[in-house]
């Protein structure tokens, strides 16, 4: 068995709190304590930058999820992966939004894009610094940060952090049509990214 690497990549979506691992399309996701082999030397370092990730209290998030190419791992993800993992992370928030049951009784708050941010990470087993990629009008330019110093704080639109249902055959039948080559997959997959934009903001309201 070859040596697990001491470098990786993992994408995560640390707002996303899953009851349960969840694969559709070409794409499995699970709650990172479910998932991160206690074993890979990369392990520990992924957990530190994990816990960058902040709630509105400052608190680490407590369960964030990662997704994966199935027939991987959280911790196999390659760099060429990263356009497949985008349009099935947006598939996901566009049929997260469209079970949305507003006005619910239980006052948990609709589900919005903001859920589904991804961010991928290249980990290193020694790593103390994250890179972080800003963009600027001009560009982008890279900043390093320690780990120990960095927060990354959850967007207030998806603060509530509750769990959320999924409806896997209409998860499916959203990343076949976004990836297919008919008409209605072009259409689907050009209006995804303005869709979800529009449904990425929640406003907060003093009583």
């Amino acid at each position: 068995m070859p040596e697990a690497a001491t470098e990786v990549l993992l994408y995560a979506l640390p707002w996303l709190r899953l009851r349960e691992p969840l694969a559709f399309g070409a794409v499995e996701l699970a709650p990172a304590t479910m998932c991160l082999d206690d074993d890979h030397p990369c392990t520990h370092a992924a957990w530190r930058a994990l816990g960058c990730y902040k709630d509105m209290g400052g608190h680490p998030v407590p369960v964030p999820s990662l997704m994966w190419v199935t027939g991987r791992g959280p911790l196999d993800v390659d760099e060429r992966d990263h356009p497949k993992l985008e349009r099935h992370r947006m598939c996901l928030a566009a049929g997260l939004i469209a079970g949305n049951e507003y006005f619910a009784p239980y006052g948990l708050g609709a589900i919005t894009s903001a859920h589904c941010d991804g961010y991928l990470h290249r980990v290193s087993a020694d790593g103390a610094h994250m890179g972080v990629y800003k963009r600027r009008r001009e560009g982008m330019y890279l900043d390093g940060w320690p780990l120990d110093r960095l927060t990354i704080t959850v967007p207030l639109a998806a603060s509530a952090q509750h769990q959320v249902p999924f409806v896997r055959d209409l998860l499916d039948t959203l990343v076949d049509t976004a990836e297919g080559t008919t008409e209605l997959g072009g259409r689907l997959a050009r209006a995804l990214p303005p869709f979800l934009q529009g449904n990425s903001v929640s406003y907060p309201f003093q009583r």
